[in-house]
């Protein structure tokens, strides 16, 4: 097992802020100003829980710093 892991090693991605991910959040946002979206279409390209997180604590963080409302019309599963 040793000689295996020897030949591999392990790669970190970096984390995504939750100040980048409001910028890209913000960017979505403009480009469809007046039209309704959901939270599926900003997590579709999240590759793991923690992107999914946070986008989500993104999303509630600026929608309290501008005092936005956010309406959920059903479960998300």
């Amino acid at each position: 097992m040793q000689s295996v892991k020897r030949h591999y090693e392990r790669v970190e991605r970096e984390r995504a802020s939750m100040e980048k991910r409001m910028s890209l959040i913000l960017k979505a946002v403009r480009r469809r100003i007046g039209q309704v979206f959901s939270f599926k279409e900003l997590i579709q390209n999240k590759k793991d829980r923690y992107d999914i997180v946070v986008t989500f604590l993104s999303l509630l963080e600026m929608a309290k710093e501008l005092g936005e409302a956010l309406q959920q019309d059903e479960r998300f599963i």
